[in-house]
């Protein structure tokens, strides 16, 4: 379908859209304060992010905190499918995945689970995937403008760029090996 979509110049939907802040730290803070609510469900692709929000998280909460690779486990299916059947409930990534087809797989996944699509994917500027892409310069700018480190960035062209640097990184990674963390995924992955 993408081929032909692009060939008559019909865009495919966007499964997630990018809502980015300056700070992992901060953002984390945010995630696990949504998730405290019952109203948010945050999907992570690294062991070490989730185990980073779960910190943060209250106790009773902390099974809507979903490691990516759960996702084939009926059990969480079924919990997933049960949690985007309520009315104003969310799933969340928590973070990006460096390669986009993987994130748009497990995007497409959750959708056939009923999750509503767009999804938003959070993201930091102090995250491993901007770092390899100028996110320091991002967030100089960003503060040099009076943002606060609490604010969102969500704009299109945030999403491009996002798009345009995982493109960037699929040309250079042949297989993705899984890793704890997402500094880990780059140093085995992209070479300087």
């Amino acid at each position: 379908m993408g081929f032909f979509a692009n060939l008559f110049g019909k865009k495919e939907p966007e499964l997630l859209r990018a809502k980015v802040m300056s700070t992992r730290a901060i953002l984390n803070a945010h995630i696990a304060s949504e998730v405290n609510t019952g109203k948010v469900m945050s999907i992570l692709f690294f062991v070490s992010s989730q185990e980073n929000i779960v910190r943060l998280t209250s106790e009773n909460h902390r099974e809507n905190i979903i490691h990516a690779e759960h996702l084939s486990n009926a059990g969480t299916q079924a919990r997933i499918r049960t949690f985007a059947a309520t009315s104003g409930n969310a799933v969340v990534f928590g973070e990006r995945f460096p390669l986009s087809e993987q994130e748009q797989q497990l995007a497409a996944q959750l959708q056939q689970l009923g999750v509503a699509m767009p999804m938003l994917a959070y993201a930091a500027l102090d995250d491993a995937f901007f770092l390899q892409f100028g996110g320091e310069r991002i967030s100089n700018l960003m503060k040099s403008m009076g943002m606060d480190d609490q604010e969102f960035i969500e704009h299109p062209m945030i999403q491009s760029a996002i798009k345009n640097a995982q493109n960037k990184i699929a040309q250079k990674v042949s297989i993705s090996s899984r890793t704890k963390s997402p500094e880990e995924w780059f140093r085995m992955h992209v070479k300087e």
